[in-house]
């Protein structure tokens, strides 16, 4: 599928920004999903390698001596869970951001009301409910031929989920920090084919160094699947589960706190400094005020970036001037608003974006006066 026919849905999108929030939500659900299953072979991998691999253990544990069988079968659905996870976290997630990043979608974001958070959320909720369905598809077929109860699939799918946003976090991040969709590919299959051996649930622990056990079950990959392993009632649990997973979503979050870095920070106080303009946007349409273009990197005469932001100044004055007030009232009611919260948010991200445009201004009033001290 050609790039014109993936970015096509993005830009129905945009033109009809103006229709109700749902019917936008709707089409952003249809553009990712299209995006999702664009690379058929991908897609289908993503999908049939856990039961693939599961089905092999599974027909191995059928022809081993009980004893080791039991054992071996209790890693099939723990493994099949992972795979499903990890492919659709790595493998369908981090290619398709590097493919919007080398198509420039996210500069033409910047120039619709279309805000690149809910692009985001709504990327990353769609993969977080497919990737759900697909682990609870895998459980029931483990239920179906005995390799766990019926009572265990809600354990089983509730402890997916820290591994899930451990492995989103990671997809996110590659997403963030490569340059070719081609690249983050390879590293995606490679991340996802190392964390299975790693965690245990490709590679059984048993067969390992007593030390490299104690070493490997700290790691992070054998830490988000050790949950997998309790909900499926496995000899291989080696920590406790509500311990494992509070330290797996600790992790999630400070590797997506990487991944927004890797974001550069100046669009995202772009993204959060575009409500004064659409603001001022509604009035002049609302007073039929008509408005000029400014060519902003003009080199005839003595600009100010001031100048192009003095609607967001405004709005820095009003943020100040309410977080004062709201700061003093939570003080003298005794107890904190959420409201201050945001007005203090709000004006941290303006007050940022007034503090660029000053030293913007005053780099600019150095290189005019370095040609001079030159000359002299």
């Amino acid at each position: 599928m050609s790039t014109l026919s993936i970015t096509r849905p993005l830009t129905a999108a945009n033109q009809e920004i103006a229709m109700p929030t749902a019917s936008v939500t709707r089409k952003l659900f249809k553009l990712h999903w299209l995006e999702l299953t664009r690379n058929r072979a991908q897609f289908i991998f993503a999908m049939v390698f856990p039961l693939f691999m599961g089905g092999m253990f599974f027909l191995i544990s059928t022809v081993m001596p009980s004893s080791t069988a039991a054992n071996f079968g209790a890693m099939i659905l723990p493994m099949s869970g992972y795979l499903a996870l990890s492919g659709v976290a790595l493998n369908l997630t981090a290619g398709p951001l590097v493919q919007y990043r080398e198509q420039g979608t996210f500069r033409v974001l910047g120039t619709t009301p279309l805000s690149r958070t809910r692009f985001l959320l709504t990327h990353l909720f769609l993969r977080v409910v497919f990737a759900m369905a697909l682990c609870v598809v895998l459980y029931l077929l483990g239920a179906v031929i005995g390799l766990a109860d019926w009572a265990a699939i809600p354990a089983l799918t509730a402890a997916s989920l820290p591994a899930l946003l451990l492995f989103l976090a990671i997809g996110y991040w590659l997403g963030g920090v490569m340059t070719s969709s081609q690249a983050t590919s390879s590293v995606s299959a490679f991340l996802q084919v190392g964390f299975l051996f790693i965690s245990g649930a490709g590679i059984p622990m048993w067969l390992l160094p007593e030390t490299f056990q104690q070493v490997i079950s700290w790691l992070p990959p054998a830490l988000s699947v050790d949950p997998l392993f309790w909900a499926a009632n496995s000899p291989f649990q080696r920590h406790d589960p509500w311990l494992t997973s509070g330290i797996t979503i600790v992790l999630a979050a400070l590797v997506m706190l990487a991944a927004i870095r890797t974001f550069r920070w100046e669009v995202l106080l772009l993204a959060a400094n575009s409500f004064p303009i659409y603001i001022k946007a509604f009035f002049n349409a609302l007073l039929k005020v008509d408005t000029k273009w400014a060519a902003t990197g003009a080199t005839k005469g003595r600009t100010s970036a001031f100048n192009f932001i003095m609607v967001q100044v405004w709005a820095f004055v009003l943020m100040v001037g309410t977080s004062i007030v709201s700061i003093y009232r939570d003080y003298s009611m005794g107890h904190l608003n959420v409201a201050t919260f945001w007005c203090v948010l709000n004006a941290v991200f303006l007050g940022a974006f007034v503090v660029t445009a000053f030293l913007e201004t005053r780099q600019k009033k150095q290189e005019r006066k370095l040609p001079r001290r030159c000359l002299e």
